[in-house]
């Protein structure tokens, strides 16, 4: 397994990852992409086992620290002043060009899969549907479709404020400050609506026992993808979903595995 760093910027951000590999890329030997996004307060680390897993079935891997995205992180910026879900959307668009502009002598990017894990879900499913971004294949791991929601009740987590007098900054444990922006942006944003002009495969793994993100959400989000595609002639209209029983936010042991086994059937299916 082949670990190099890379770094790209937005405005003026530098936004570090890793790009995983098996060492033995060429130009006569393209390989698929996966682009790989971490959670809320998370960072890299936390998905590095789903780039190893694609290199081992024969990808090209990326993973990446959201701008002011974690509490300790490798890209620049801070949470309490620096991330929103639009600024973790143009993140990623950004890794996504610097891989075809950096990445194309080697790498196959005409065939991108994103996957994305609770919040990093929520930003993959809206940026597949950009028209600009040719996606192949969409992987959401327990989405923090959500998050509108909790923003518009006052409780994200453990962060707790007035929805409708939302503060510059929101405290939420030891020194740890959550930007009063990313709230009011996420109170606007409707994740599905924006989320359905992606007609590409999709598929959602969420787990029964998950007391952060409920897997209703994942249903809703299921059924939402099918209903945009009601002309297809796919009986399975290209989305598939899977419920984890009593697994939690975010996947160990066990249910990695079955998720994991997922993700293979779903890669490998044209």
């Amino acid at each position: 397994m082949k670990k190099t760093p890379f770094e790209c910027t937005r405005e003026t951000y530098t936004i570090r990852g890793f790009e995983f590999s098996d060492g033995k890329c060429s130009s006569k030997d393209k390989k698929p992409v996966a682009i790989i996004s971490h959670g809320f307060m998370a960072n890299q680390k936390t998905v590095k086992k789903y780039a190893e897993f694609f290199v081992k079935q024969g990808y090209i891997a990326y993973t990446f620290d959201f701008v002011g995205g974690c509490i300790r992180g490798l890209s620049d910026g801070s949470l309490d002043k620096d991330m929103t879900l639009l600024t973790e959307i143009e993140d990623l668009k950004t890794v996504i060009n610097y891989v075809k502009n950096n990445s194309s002598d080697y790498a196959d990017t005409d065939r991108i899969t994103l996957m994305g894990c609770s919040q990093g879900g929520a930003v993959s499913s809206m940026v597949a549907a950009e028209s600009d971004v040719k996606v192949e294949k969409l992987i959401l791991f327990y989405p923090a479709l959500c998050i509108q929601d909790d923003a518009l009740k006052g409780q994200m987590i453990f962060y707790k404020f007035d929805p409708d007098n939302v503060p510059e900054k929101v405290h939420g444990f030891a020194n740890v400050y959550l930007n009063g922006e990313y709230i009011k942006v996420a109170q606007k944003l409707n994740i599905i609506e924006r989320a359905m002009g992606y007609k590409g495969p999709v598929l959602i793994v969420h787990g029964t026992g998950d007391n952060i993100v409920n897997y209703e959400y994942s249903v809703n989000a299921f059924e939402s993808y099918r209903n945009s595609r009601e002309d297809s002639d796919d009986p399975d209209k290209g989305v598939y979903f899977y419920l984890i029983d009593k697994a939690k936010h975010g996947f160990k042991g066990l249910t990695d595995f079955k998720a994991k086994k997922y993700i293979l059937d779903f890669i490998t299916t044209k």
